[in-house]
């Protein structure tokens, strides 16, 4: 198979599906994940039911602390 054709058959490919079952705030954001120790998890998930907080609250906060520690402005 030549390039132009290898190229022609890369461009025909169909993008890929938008999520539409995605709820509105999810709409364009990006997941991030980490691998953490399960006693990590432990403290993370106790430490939520105290503060009546979400792992996606505390995680955007910790991410903007880090952010303002390096002087970036952007906001998680």
């Amino acid at each position: 198979m030549s390039q132009r054709e290898t190229r022609r058959r890369r461009a025909t490919v169909a993008p890929p599906p938008v999520m539409a079952n995605r709820p509105p705030s999810r709409q364009g954001k990006k997941p991030v994940t980490a691998y953490v120790d399960k006693q990590i998890h432990r403290r993370l998930r106790s430490l939520g039911l105290e503060l009546e907080k979400s792992n996606q609250e505390m995680i955007v906060e910790a991410l903007n602390d880090y952010f303002e520690r390096h002087e970036l402005t952007s906001k998680a």
